[in-house]
């Protein structure tokens, strides 16, 4: 929906995705908008990243079910930038 919007609209549009599993549907997507030159900012959540310390952490055992060692590599072929945000520490 964020490239046909971004398209119809001629606005950058943002789309969120649910961890390794969303980022893996979102492949077809990002073909599309990559090839029709389209800006999408695409945000894709990761497991937490500490067991312990950090607000956050690791707590259920399905978290490290769903931890993509490396996510980004999923669909590597369709963006432009990338960067990890781990922890709210490194937004700054």
């Amino acid at each position: 929906m964020a490239d046909g919007w971004a398209r119809a609209t001629g606005q950058p549009q943002c789309v969120i995705v649910h961890v390794d599993v969303g980022t893996q549907c979102l492949g077809a997507a990002m073909h599309n908008a990559n090839t029709g030159r389209v800006p999408v900012l695409i945000f894709a959540g990761l497991c937490p990243y500490t067991e312990e310390g950090l607000e956050g952490s690791r707590t259920e055992y399905q978290h490290w079910l769903q931890d993509a060692p490396d996510q980004k590599a999923i669909v590597a072929g369709y963006y432009r930038y990338t960067g990890d945000f781990r922890t709210g520490r490194t937004v700054k």
